[in-house]
């Protein structure tokens, strides 16, 4: 598991473009790093501020939240968002998996 601080913000946006590489629409900048699936396939956003600020969007859910250390499986299909009044595991949809 890679484990990233919110403040590597170099070494989180390396790993954000591996992780979503092909799986959808990336954009990655000085202050966002935002994911969104393709339009056709199941709809789910990511976007992550520098200041920690977590927005997730799911089928059935969202939060909306911050969060200071981002931890990345080695398949890089979850990822869990903590903060200090949460724990989020954000799956990357099996749908979006195939793309890969």
């Amino acid at each position: 598991m890679y484990e990233i601080e919110i403040s590597n913000w170099d070494e989180l946006s390396i790993y954000f473009s591996k992780v979503f590489n092909n799986l959808g629409n990336i954009s990655i900048d000085e202050k966002y790093l935002t994911f969104s699936s393709f339009p056709e396939d199941v709809k789910t956003e990511l976007i992550i501020h520098r200041t920690g600020q977590l927005v997730a969007n799911m089928p059935l859910h969202g939060v909306d939240t911050f969060i200071q250390i981002i931890r990345i499986d080695k398949k890089m299909e979850i990822i869990e968002l903590i903060g200090p009044n949460i724990e989020y595991q954000y799956r990357i949809p099996p749908q979006l998996l195939l793309r890969r």
